[in-house]
């Protein structure tokens, strides 16, 4: 039962779309979390 909902989501426009928005939320997540490892570094960097 799930499988084949799954198949039929994996085939879908929706899926394709889907998967580049995570694709891009998940490059947006990193970019943020290397970013705020960043900012920490260099706030105790400087105290």
């Amino acid at each position: 039962m799930l499988l084949s909902v799954v198949n039929n989501v994996e085939v879908s426009d929706f899926y394709r779309n889907g998967d580049k928005f995570f694709h891009y939320l998940t490059f947006f997540m990193v970019g943020l979390f290397a970013l705020m490892f960043l900012y920490a570094a260099v706030k105790y960097a400087k105290r």
